[in-house]
């Protein structure tokens, strides 16, 4: 499977559907979205480094619940150096920063065990750039379309933004709100279902 076909059929948001609360609702602005898609693909990289190195210390029958404790572990940690070295960061993930730990899960055990190990790390990867470039790209054309700028960071003191849209073209308020954000989501899940279909489509074509 190419990097395209990863990417849209394999999408983990719009193709598998996982993720989908924490992107409606911290893709708002575009630094909210791709800290916490950042955040994940970072999760998900130490989640398997430590996993490969553990999976030997137990039988495979608990290995499911290794994995959610590892997990936890890692999320746990990124939460309290979070807070304390960006407590701006804590406070736009708030209630979601916790629940990266079942997303990332997700994300992980995704994978089935008998994949050969050279690709475990490819498949890991694939998903989390996925979520990453998924959450980051709703959080661009929702804050563009909402606010007309683009927020790259904000720290204690200082805003990275840039106005994209002037006037006359004014922003639709609407799709920062998460009304606007659900109906945006159906719109892409649709966009990108098409695309996987055509995709298959093209490559059964090439096969025959």
């Amino acid at each position: 499977m190419s990097f395209q076909e990863h990417m849209i059929a394999k999408n983990p948001v719009f193709g598998l559907g996982l993720g989908i609360f924490p992107v409606l609702a911290l893709s708002y602005r575009f630094d909210t979205a791709w800290i916490t898609g950042f955040i994940s693909l970072l999760l998900v990289l130490l989640g398997k480094g430590t996993l490969r190195m553990m999976k030997d210390a137990f039988p495979s029958s608990i290995l499911w619940y290794v994995r959610m404790m590892v997990l936890t572990f890692w999320v746990a940690l990124t939460e309290i150096m979070i807070e304390a070295y960006l407590p701006q960061a804590r406070d736009f993930l708030g209630i979601y920063l916790p629940l990266l730990a079942v997303n990332t899960f997700l994300l992980e055990a995704i994978l089935p065990n008998e994949k050969i190990d050279q690709y475990e790390w490819c498949g890991s990867l694939l998903l989390g750039l996925g979520y990453f470039c998924t959450i980051g790209f709703v959080g661009a054309f929702r804050e563009i379309l909402s606010s007309g700028t683009l927020t790259l960071l904000t720290l204690p003191g200082w805003t990275l933004k840039y106005t994209i849209l002037n006037k006359p073209l004014l922003p639709i308020r609407f799709f920062a709100l998460p009304a606007g954000g659900l109906i945006l989501y159906g719109y892409l899940k649709a966009g990108f279902r098409w695309m996987a279909i055509r995709m298959s489509r093209v490559r059964k074509e090439e096969e025959s």
